[in-house]
């Protein structure tokens, strides 16, 4: 009885926590179509995605919190939107994410994370590509909105740091991985990211 009990709380706790995932995924929507219908069409879209992962459900960090970067009259603002609170838009510098994208956005738009792969040769000399995948691992998703036209970049923690195998091997894709734009972005918006959570940047409305 006590078994079924718990196994029934788990079915509901992932109910409710896959419907508050949908619920800001709703939100961060909802606010980009309000600066859409401001006639804003330079955005960024950011959030950390991670799977197979429980934070601490006290927090609002608990559900993938979006950050919401976009150019209004020269200017570019952020926005937080977490399962918690409103907050307040925050005027950024003129260095940021979003301006850094629209000067690679070439680059970054045809930019990919290869995963972990390395060379195994065969007997007759041949040499075959092995490549390692998991299915626990967090992924930086970013949707770019310019000028009405959207591009999705999905860049997994796991492919962009893995540097080497257990058999010692290195994954070949390494040193090209760290050198992409699409790596920097990333780097950017998370070093920004944590730079105004330390500094309480992030008010409340």
């Amino acid at each position: 009885m006590t078994r079924l009990l718990f196994t029934l709380l788990i079915i509901l706790s992932t109910k409710s926590f896959g419907q508050s995932a949908t619920d800001i995924k709703k939100k961060a929507e909802s606010f980009q179509d309000s600066l859409t219908k401001k006639n804003i069409d330079t955005l960024l879209d950011y959030t950390l995605e991670c799977v197979g992962y429980y934070a601490d459900i006290d927090t609002c960090n608990f559900f993938d919190t979006h950050y919401i970067f976009w150019r209004q009259n020269g200017e570019t603002y952020l926005q937080r939107i977490d399962d918690c609170n409103t907050h307040k838009a925050v005027l950024l510098e003129t260095a940021n994410p979003l301006t850094f994208y629209l000067a690679q956005k070439k680059k970054i738009d045809h930019e990919i994370i290869y995963p972990p792969t390395y060379v195994q040769l065969q007997q007759d000399g041949h040499g075959i590509l092995i490549q390692q995948f998991i299915d626990h691992t967090c992924y930086h998703e970013m949707t770019f909105l310019i000028n009405t036209k959207k591009r999705f970049k999905n860049v997994s923690v796991y492919d962009l740091t893995f540097e080497k195998f257990d058999n010692g091997r290195k994954n070949i894709y390494y040193n090209y991985n760290q050198q992409t734009q699409l790596k920097k972005i990333v780097e950017q918006i998370t070093e920004l990211v944590k730079q105004l959570e330390e500094g309480k940047k992030f008010e409340v409305q």
